[in-house]
């Protein structure tokens, strides 16, 4: 039998990038699948004709066409592959990821959509597979969501799988060569070794998805892997995108220490303030000579108000303070920031905004992350404060595309002032993408780091002033990034 997995477009960052990052819920999801099955991948942000390869693949009578997908603007790239296979094959449509987890009846009322798996997807990917090729029942497989009967059933959930039950990802699925993005000049290979996080943040999936649990493999089994895969694919660097990698401190200096002694510089994608504040400064010191060449901290918000709202440690001079602590380390820190929670106000915003333009003033190592607007993830408390603030959830995936694309942000129209449009919004994100050196960092295209270097003096003028009346250059912005892709783009960058 054979199944079919595909990856849809996810956002800028993807194109300014010098190649995407290693699809690893698909690869993940592939390794509980029996060995008997013939297993392809198919990627949207490397196939210049994704629609040509999709029908000959699709001529092959799949068993099942696996999408994954997170709330957002990825919808609508999934969506238009689900619609796609629906007109060329009988096949069944899965989809797994964040959103079909978070909103399964939403997912399913899309009639391009026949299957959601829920939570990991490695077991039950696997029962389903199996389930499917015997035409079993699925009411007894736990981890799904699908109709029956003109109802959705929604079976119970699959219990989280140990790390020792964790398979090792399909890496045969994909030419590892092309998703090893540059960063710095050196290639780099994108890597989960925990999952979870167990903080309160309650905007985050974590709360329902992950059930705010901790889990590491065990670091001489990451390094193993990476040992090998370094061998098979010659990067030289490592991009952790764990969730929240220091939560335990010691594995994570086991783990970096193994890294630096296979020659790998390595970064990490989730880092809490209150992590960076635990550590010491030998433990700071130790890991810039361990390789770690940048760490992204999410910030969220410089309100010290809307911090506490939301269930971030630390003050907004907790911030300021932890990040201090890496000067002369020679490590880069990238600071994520989110507008548009519910009741946030305009002088809170403008706070964010603040902190995130201090930052690039004082510290010559760190970059601002696009300023993106809040998701309200079903399941989270900050959900329930959307709605009560007035938003009501979309009622189809269409719907559930524009929000967290600054299309919907019902729920602040009865806590803000109306300067809080649509258009602040778009203008925020797009001149925080290049207030800073980002491009160079990422981008192999000198002639797009040379206009963003040239455009910063007016980015940080305009994210400062939050003056965005008047911008002919969104459009000029939006182009060239788009030329950096190998095929179109979403509107929504993801985060670097």
């Amino acid at each position: 039998m054979k199944v079919l997995l595909l990856q849809p477009q996810i956002g800028y960052m993807d194109s300014l990038r010098s190649a995407p990052g290693l699809p690893l819920g698909l690869l993940s999801a592939a390794a509980g699948l029996d060995q008997r099955t013939e297993v392809e991948l198919l990627d949207a942000r490397l196939e210049p004709d994704m629609g040509g390869r999709l029908a000959q693949s699709l001529r092959e009578d799949p068993l099942l066409v696996g999408i994954t997908c997170h709330t957002g603007p990825m919808i609508r790239g999934a969506l238009e592959l689900s619609r796609q296979v629906k007109t060329l094959s009988r096949a069944p449509v899965v989809w797994g990821g964040v959103h079909p987890s978070l909103a399964p009846e939403v997912t399913l009322s899309d009639p391009a959509v026949d299957i959601c798996v829920r939570g990991e997807g490695e077991a039950t990917l696997g029962d389903l597979a199996v389930a499917l090729e015997s035409g079993r029942s699925l009411e007894g497989i736990p981890g799904l969501a699908f109709r029956a009967n003109g109802r959705v059933v929604v079976t119970p959930d699959r219990p989280q799988l140990t790390p020792d039950l964790w398979p090792e990802p399909r890496w045969d699925l994909v030419d590892v060569a092309r998703y090893l993005p540059e960063y710095d000049g050196r290639r780099s290979l994108f890597f989960q070794a925990s999952r979870g996080c167990p903080f309160r943040c309650s905007y985050c999936y974590n709360a329902p998805f992950n059930h705010r649990r901790f889990r590491l493999r065990p670091a001489p089994h990451v390094i193993e892997s990476l040992q090998r895969l370094r061998g098979e694919h010659g990067f030289e660097d490592v991009y952790f995108v764990d969730d929240n990698f220091f939560v335990n401190l010691d594995w994570a200096q086991e783990l970096v220490a193994g890294v630096c002694d296979l020659g790998l510089s390595w970064q990490v994608q989730g880092v809490d303030v209150a992590s960076l504040l635990r550590m010491s400064p030998a433990y700071l010191a130790r890991l810039a000579g361990l390789g770690c060449s940048r760490l992204t901290i999410g910030v969220e918000t410089g309100s010290d108000h809307m911090r506490r709202q939301v269930g971030k440690q630390g003050t907004r001079a907790d911030v300021v303070r932890a990040i201090a602590r890496l000067r002369g380390t020679g490590i880069k820190v990238f600071t994520s920031f989110m507008v548009g929670f519910p009741g946030e106000r305009l002088s809170e915003m403008r706070e964010t905004v603040d902190l995130a333009l201090e930052l690039l003033d004082r510290f010559d190592f760190v970059r601002c992350s696009p300023i993106y607007c809040f998701t309200p993830y079903p399941g989270t408390s900050s959900y329930e404060l959307a709605m009560r603030a007035g938003f009501r959830p979309p009622r189809s995936l269409e719907g559930w595309a524009r929000v967290g694309s600054f299309d919907d942000f019902t729920w602040l129209e009865q806590t803000n002032d109306q300067v809080l449009d649509r258009e602040t919004f778009l203008g925020l994100h797009a001149v925080t993408l290049l207030m800073d050196e980002k491009v160079r960092d990422y981008s192999t295209s000198p002639l797009l780091a040379l206009l963003a270097r040239a455009y910063r003096p007016i980015a940080r003028f305009r994210a400062r002033h939050l003056f965005f009346a008047a911008m002919p250059e969104r459009r000029l912005l939006r182009w060239l990034l788009e030329r950096q892709a190998p095929s179109a783009s979403s509107d929504r960058c993801q985060a670097p």
